[in-house]
């Protein structure tokens, strides 16, 4: 069977921070996973998730994200190596098989909002904060306003219709799950995850990767990288280009600003080769001597042009592997905030 044809697996990784900044970045590699995987081929997924949750928008928008996998016929395996804690365990349930580490992190399913309240303090500094609003809960629990009951009851009841919507969620994904016995705000460790069917079977992501492989899988990383700006962005040649001017991947000193550094490069060994270098070098592409050089008199600097300007170009990983892209391709990127957290 041709390597094309056999069942492709796209390797995606999440270490996600409070906020899941990282979620635009899950976005373009699951676009790119969608427009190049092949359902009838039997491709897959595997996403391997380090994350203690965050924001509740963030890490919805993270979750949602995953489901697209599914909703497009393509299998989703999770392989959790460290935590996956709330908002982290929203993502992680969405897994057709979820398998963790034996000592991870499990669970958390709750939901939590505090603010700091200095009212108090400012009362006794004489300073008074004054906010208009109009709706009768535009404003509840602020960091200056006195704590009323009315306010922290509404505040309770908010959180719990959060929790409402995240139970339901995990509860669809996972319809094993026995809810209420899990949505508690507790965490699990692997074996006690298992027992309450939080996760499917404890292995490494090695292992899994492994198998996949020892069964004829062909296994691609995917890592989206988004354009460069500022003076990387001038030397890539303004960001705009097509893709082989973005991966320095001309020859011919085209690509961009890398394109013309390369060229430089290579006009400089150009005139060094010229120049001549010193008697009895042989085998070396060009030599010259090297005024004032700690080599010493009688030696002789020697350096190959084009593989020096080809160093200078694979800085910064300018040379990248098909491993690295989904048909070859760069995706393209567009945060919020919120005071309540998984």
């Amino acid at each position: 069977m041709e390597r094309r044809d056999k069942p492709h697996v796209f390797v995606l990784q999440f270490f996600g921070d409070v906020r899941a900044s990282q979620a635009s970045n899950l976005r373009e590699e699951v676009t790119a996973v969608l427009r190049s995987a092949k359902k009838s081929r039997g491709d897959e997924v595997v996403l391997v998730l380090n994350t203690g949750g965050g924001t509740v928008t963030g890490y919805g928008l993270a979750a949602a994200q995953l489901t697209r996998l599914k909703d497009a016929g393509i299998k989703l395996t999770i392989c959790v190596e460290q935590v996956a804690a709330s908002g982290g365990y929203m993502m992680a349930c969405t897994a057709d098989r979820l398998v963790a580490s034996p000592f991870a992190v499990l669970g958390s399913i709750g939901v939590i909002s505090e603010i700091p309240n200095v009212y108090e303090r400012l009362k006794k500094e004489g300073v008074e904060f004054q906010t208009v609003t109009a709706g009768k809960f535009k404003r509840t629990l602020t960091p200056t306003k006195k704590i009323e009951k009315a306010d922290v009851e509404k505040s309770k009841a908010d959180i719990e219709d959060v929790l409402t919507l995240f139970k339901t969620f995990v509860k669809q994904q996972r319809p094993k799950l026995v809810i209420d016995e899990v949505a508690t705000g507790e965490t699990w460790f692997g074996a006690d995850a298992l027992k309450r069917d939080l996760c499917d079977e404890l292995k490494t992501t090695d292992d899994v990767l492994l198998e996949l492989l020892a069964a004829g899988r062909e296994i691609f990383s995917v890592k989206y990288r988004p354009p460069q700006s500022g003076p990387a962005a001038l030397l890539a040649g303004g960001g705009g280009g097509d893709d082989d001017a973005r991966m320095g991947a001309s020859a011919n000193g085209g690509g961009g600003g890398w394109g013309a550094l390369r060229a430089a490069a290579l006009g400089v060994a150009t005139f060094a080769q010229a120049a001549g270098g010193l008697p009895g070098s042989v085998g070396l592409p060009f030599s010259g001597s090297y005024p004032g050089s700690s080599f010493g008199t009688g030696e002789a600097l020697a350096v190959d042009g084009a593989d020096a300007a080809g160093k200078v170009m694979a800085r910064g990983g300018r040379y990248l592997g098909e491993e690295d892209y989904v048909g070859g391709g760069i995706f393209s990127a567009v945060d919020d905030e919120d005071e309540v957290y998984f």
